[in-house]
C-alpha cells in the first residue's frame, strides 16, 4: 500500500503511478494499492498517525479465475488463500497484487516445506508469483530431488588417501 498526499485526490491516477513506478523498481516492490489523501494525518507530536490512514479500496482481480488443475496447484492454492484471507485464488492470480508480501512470502514458503517436504529458496515466489509458476518450481525441485543420486560413505582411510592424493597433486 501506498499513501500519497496530493492537492486533489480525486484527480490521482494509480494506473500512471504503477506504470512509472514499474519502470524503476522489480514488480514485487510496486504497490498494490494507492491510496491518496489530501494532507497526512498527524499526531499530536506532528509525527504520521499510522492508526489514523484509511484502508485502501480493494479493486476487482484483472485476471480471470482459472481454478487448479491438480493437486500441487490445489494446495498452493489453498495456502495462500488462507494466508492472504481470500476467498478464491486462480491459478494465473499474482501473489503481490492479492496482497502478498516478503512476510507472508516466508510463510508460503515455510508451508510448502511442511505439507510437500519441498524446500525452495524465497526468490522462488518473487520469480515465479502465480499458483502455476510456483507449482513448476515445486515439480521441477520434487524431480530434482528424485534424481540426485546417493551419496556413498567412504571409510577415514579412503578419505585419508585421497587426500594424500589430492595434497601430491
Amino acid at each position: 500500500i501506498a499513501y500519497v498526499e496530493c492537492t486533489e485526490p480525486a484527480e490521482f491516477e494509480q494506473e500512471n503511478a504503477r506504470s512509472i513506478l514499474n519502470k524503476h523498481l522489480p514488480d514485487y516492490m510496486v504497490p498494490t494499492a494507492f491510496v491518496a489523501l489530501q494532507t497526512f494525518p498527524l499526531t499530536a507530536n506532528g509525527k504520521l498517525d499510522r492508526k489514523a490512514l484509511p484502508a485502501p479500496e480493494m479493486q476487482e482481480n484483472e485476471t480471470a479465475y482459472i481454478a487448479p488443475r491438480n493437486e500441487i496447484e490445489q494446495q498452493l492454492a489453498a495456502m495462500w488463500s488462507e494466508l492472504l484471507g481470500i476467498d478464491q485464488v486462480g491459478i494465473e492470480d499474482d501473489f503481490f497484487a492479492l496482497g502478498g508480501h516478503s512476510l507472508v512470502a516466508m510463510q508460503v514458503v515455510s508451508q510448502i516445506m511442511q505439507a510437500m517436504g519441498v524446500q525452495l529458496p524465497l526468490e522462488v515466489l518473487f520469480d515465479a508469483p502465480t499458483i502455476a509458476s510456483l507449482a513448476e518450481s515445486v515439480n521441477k525441485s520434487t524431480n530434482d530431488k528424485a534424481d540426485t543420486s546417493v551419496i556413498k560413505r567412504i571409510s577415514r582411510t579412503q578419505r585419508r588417501a585421497r587426500r594424500k592424493h589430492d595434497d601430491a597433486e
